[in-house]
This record gives C-alpha cells, structure tokens and sequence, in this order.
C-alpha cells in the first residue's frame, strides 16, 4: 500500500481516480494544481505523486523542477493527453484518457524503482 498524491485540475479525472486507486490498495491524496501538491508535499511527503502536465497556476514540469530545487525525494508519474511533451525527462507518462490496467502497471512500476 502505498500513498499517492494525485494532482489534477480536472474534478472528473480526480474523482476517478479517487475511486480507482483504492482498488489497489493505495491512499489517496488530492492536489487541485502544482502549487497545492507543493503544500502537500511540505506537510507529508508521499510516497508518489500522479500529475497532471497541464494545470493552471504550476504545471506539471514546474513542480517536478521546484520539487528537486527544494530536495524532495519522491516518485512522480506525469499524466498528459499529449505524453510527447515530456519525454526525455526519465519520468514515466500515462496518456489521457488512461487504460487502466496500464495505470496501475505504471504506478506499480514507478512505486519499487529508486527514487531520482
């Protein structure tokens, strides 16, 4: 079991996952945008973080910027409806709209890889 910050703008997509992530075992937390996942993480790390690459305020690639600026330490899995923008950066994409056993292949995946 495992807890997973998800950051999504999208009240549809977070409210999926919501339902989904538990059938895993996993603890869910929510984040409307990357600086609420900022506040988050201050609080009580988790052990991933499931964002969104696109939201208002703080986006996907800041946060994953600020996260390492600041020494945070924790897995991160980027969800885009275009996965393209974020290749090359070593964190793992699952496109929108998701599979859902891919989902959980990918989280279960990013949940025992070393932390970058």
């Amino acid at each position: 079991m495992a807890t997973i910050l998800v950051v999504e703008d999208d009240p549809g997509i977070r409210d999926l996952l919501v339902e989904l992530l538990p059938l895993e075992g996993h603890v869910v937390r929510l984040a409307v945008d990357g600086l609420d996942a900022l506040t988050e993480v201050a609080r009580e790390p988790p052990d991933l973080i499931l964002s969104d690459l696109m939201m208002p305020r703080l986006d996907g690639i800041s946060l994953r910027t600020l996260l390492i600026r600041d020494g945070h330490r924790v897995r991160l899995v980027f969800m885009s409806a275009n996965p393209r923008l974020v290749t090359g950066l070593g964190v793992p994409i699952v496109a929108k709209p998701f599979d859902v056993p891919d989902l959980f292949a990918t989280l279960a995946a990013a949940l025992v890889a070393d932390v970058g």
